[in-house]
């Protein structure tokens, strides 16, 4: 674990949420986050291993913002791996098919985008049958097997009249819409979407004027990923005194 890298959370871990979201003077979607965790999920051939979520989220400041589509999606270098699909998930696009693949690898863990269409609360998202059925993927993806999303990616709410991409109640502790899951299997302190760019396109319903902005990607640990590194921390402290 490099010195700038663990330099680079722990300044942002140790912000509010307040203080380092981007604002800009009218707009209402005001930066994009992710929420990183970890779970254990299901590997190909048997077994489990931990996998670290990536959840995507833009924030807004306006309870009456309904997100569009997401895009233009350019990933940092480090953040074009090959993401986490777990063994009964259906590629990028959110689909839980039910029955025997209705795993916990799918609801917690397998990467795919969406716009909204995972409940109101403030609950992490669980992939359960049907959330984010009208997400769609533009051109630029690369479709829905890609190991990561195409230079320019984005996706979009096919059916806008059904709101899905509403502002609710955040993990943040703010208003934002989940825009996507991204899990991998490497090293937590990687974070590998921070500082890549999305841009967000959104409104306050059918019929109102539309807005859009590009943001860099920030990041916000939870709790658990807190106290693994806190432990990490510890364990590289006692192996410079021995």
């Amino acid at each position: 674990m490099s010195t700038k890298t663990s330099m680079r959370h722990a300044g942002l871990a140790t912000l509010p949420i307040a203080a380092i979201i981007s604002t800009g003077v009218n707009a209402d979607i005001t930066g994009a986050f992710t929420y990183d965790s970890i779970v254990m999920a299901d590997q190909f051939g048997g077994g489990q291993l931990p996998v670290f979520v990536q959840d995507l989220y833009f924030i807004s400041n306006n309870p009456d913002d309904v997100v569009l589509a997401a895009f233009d999606l350019l990933l940092e270098p480090t953040a074009q791996i090959d993401y986490y699909q777990a063994p009964l998930g259906y590629g990028w696009n959110p689909g839980n098919l039910g029955g025997i693949f209705d795993t916990e690898s799918v609801r917690q863990a397998d990467s795919f985008v969406t716009i909204g269409g995972f409940g109101s609360d403030a609950s992490t998202p669980l992939q359960i049958p049907g959330a984010g059925g009208n997400t769609q993927l533009d051109s630029n993806f690369g479709g829905p097997d890609t190991s990561f999303p195409g230079t320019a990616a984005g996706w979009f709410n096919a059916s806008p009249p059904t709101l899905a991409g509403a502002v609710h109640d955040t993990p943040l502790g703010t208003l934002g819409t989940f825009v996507g899951r991204f899990s991998y299997v490497g090293d937590p302190w990687d974070s590998p979407l921070y500082k890549s760019r999305i841009s967000a396109s959104w409104n306050q319903g059918i019929g109102t004027p539309g807005d859009s902005a590009s943001f860099l990607i920030n990041w916000i640990p939870s709790p658990a990923t807190l106290g693994l590194f806190a432990l990490a921390g510890l364990r590289n402290s006692s192996r410079r005194r021995i």
